[in-house]
């Protein structure tokens, strides 16, 4: 779990210049949950798509903050 989770932390730095942290932190979320075998998959889900959309919403469109965008995906 241990080299697993360094993998893990690897390809994020490799993933959020191309992808944004939005959607960097979407896929790290559902990997570390089943990483960790977590006990409610469907929730994990469902936290790994709503959290950081509701967050980005949210710095991006109230509070005016810049969120990373990737070159590949961007948000509105």
């Amino acid at each position: 779990r241990l080299a697993a989770m360094a993998a893990i932390m690897i390809v994020t730095m490799l993933l959020l210049p191309l992808l944004g942290m939005v959607w960097t932190s979407m896929a790290v979320f559902v990997a570390t949950a089943f990483l960790m075998r977590t006990r409610h998959p469907l929730t994990a889900m469902a936290c790994a798509i709503l959290v950081p959309l509701v967050l980005y919403a949210f710095f991006a469109h109230v509070a005016g903050v810049a969120i990373p965008q990737g070159e590949f995906v961007r948000l509105p």
